[in-house]
């Protein structure tokens, strides 16, 4: 039996500007996987654009979601992403919480 799922795409512009709404979309899945018992699996294909704002965000959650004790993937992180968390020193973050499919290589 497979465990169920939310999804949330992140937005090509993951930066300052699009802090507030991007956290509030962060946040509302993770409030539905967690009413649902579901993962919440996080797509950052298409980020082309990220600030320490946004490493922020998803730093955040994946905080949250331990709090709570919930289930939380980051597919397909784009080169961006990547290299966001790289300069940051989050290198061993990212590979603890990313899922990386041979599709996204």
């Amino acid at each position: 039996m497979s465990t169920p799922s939310t999804a949330l795409a992140l937005p090509a512009e993951l930066t300052i500007f699009t802090a507030a709404e991007t956290r509030d979309a962060l946040l509302g899945a993770a409030a539905d996987a967690a009413r649902s018992g579901a993962a919440l699996q996080v797509d950052a294909a298409d980020v082309i654009d990220v600030d320490g704002a946004g490493v922020q965000l998803l730093v955040s959650l994946s905080r949250l979601c331990e709090r709570d004790e919930r289930p939380w993937h980051l597919h397909s992180p784009s080169d961006a992403l990547v290299h966001a968390c790289t300069v940051l020193g989050l290198t061993k973050w990212l590979e603890r919480h990313a899922v990386i499919t041979e599709e996204t290589r």
